[in-house]
């Protein structure tokens, strides 16, 4: 099974296959290639974080993405609490800490 952070195989099963002849150079290229996805790994998530930032403050962001369904307004948000049965909201000064 492939762990992340140790890669395909534990390190004693690894230092086992490096030793067969036969399939040596596989897992050397296997280890580079599994280096070589963390590395596009971390670089795709921080690029989807930083889209991700845009688009929760951008209006237009926003607007096409309740037009799409995949956000609610807010006034469907709080009309959300009577239709779940959770009453009426606490008051204002309630709220604040």
């Amino acid at each position: 099974m492939y762990d992340n952070e140790q890669g395909f195989f534990s390190p004693e099963h690894t230092e086992h296959l490096m030793d067969v002849t036969e399939i040596a150079e596989p897992m050397q290229e296997l280890e580079e290639l599994q280096q070589v996805m963390q590395h596009l790994s971390g670089k795709a998530i921080r690029r989807v974080e930083k889209v991700k930032k845009h688009m929760n403050q951008c209006g237009t962001c926003l607007s096409t993405m309740i037009a799409a369904g995949q956000l609610i307004t807010l006034e469907e948000h709080w009309a959300m609490g009577a239709m779940t049965g959770q009453g009426r909201l606490p008051k204002l000064h309630r709220m604040l800490n």
